[in-house]
């Protein structure tokens, strides 16, 4: 029998800018994994709703059994070379945001970043998001 294992997804969002999310994309260098416009309908998990604000995500492209550093090098690795580019057009925006997903099936949450990744997590001037779900039965 299978035992269900832990997974986590992790997804580098940027909020609030004026342009399109192709001319933002244009801006910064990197094509998004997903982009919506101010206003525009978006379907988020089963609901469909109204983009409020302008939204940019570069999703990594690991499998969600990989681990946490794993998931933030994957994504630094692509922002990375247009860290200035996206430190300029990010100034002043809202949300600039690595937001981790995790769900745990039957473990104890563990979380452990390395400072060098820390480090380059802050110079693009965003946060980190964890966001934690128990799954299991215990």
């Amino acid at each position: 029998m299978n035992t269900p294992k832990d997974e986590m997804y992790l997804t580098f969002v940027i909020q609030g800018f004026e342009e399109s999310p192709s001319d933002f994309s244009r801006k910064i260098g990197i094509e998004p994994t997903e982009a919506y416009a101010k206003g525009e309908k978006a379907s988020m998990g089963q609901y469909e709703t109204t983009v409020r604000d302008s939204i940019w995500k570069l999703k990594s492209p690991l499998r969600p059994d990989a681990d946490e550093n794993e998931q933030l090098a994957s994504i630094l690795e692509k922002l990375t070379p247009h860290r200035d580019k996206i430190v300029a057009a990010t100034k002043g925006l809202p949300v600039i945001v690595f937001s981790f997903g995790i769900y745990y099936q039957d473990s104890q949450p563990e979380i452990w970043l390395k400072s060098e990744l820390v480090k380059q997590v802050a110079d693009l001037n965003a946060s980190l998001d964890f966001d934690m779900y128990f799954l299991g039965n215990h």
